[in-house]
């Protein structure tokens, strides 16, 4: 099997992943400028377990995806107990 046929079938695993990180909070859509792509999502959790914040810069050149494409990160992190901001 070659390796672009290996990881294209490997992506399936990682979508069911993905999809079955439980939605535990509403993440806080923040507006940094006058554009509507000039945004970033905060995600609370209900049970914080340290003061620091991680932050995900999700790529994509400034032409592609949006921080909501990384939510089950975000709730991933959260359910942690991790405060998180995707931008």
């Amino acid at each position: 099997m070659n390796d672009s046929l290996r990881e294209s079938l490997s992506y399936f695993g990682l979508y069911m992943k993905m999809f079955s990180v439980k939605k535990t909070v509403k993440p806080e859509y923040i507006s940094f400028g006058e554009h509507k792509d000039q945004y970033f999502l905060y995600y609370e959790p209900t049970n914080v377990i340290s003061d620091k914040i991680f932050v995900w810069v999700h790529g994509g050149g400034w032409n592609a995806g949006s921080p909501k494409f990384f939510d089950f990160v975000g709730q991933a992190m959260a359910g942690y107990g991790y405060r998180f901001i995707s931008i």
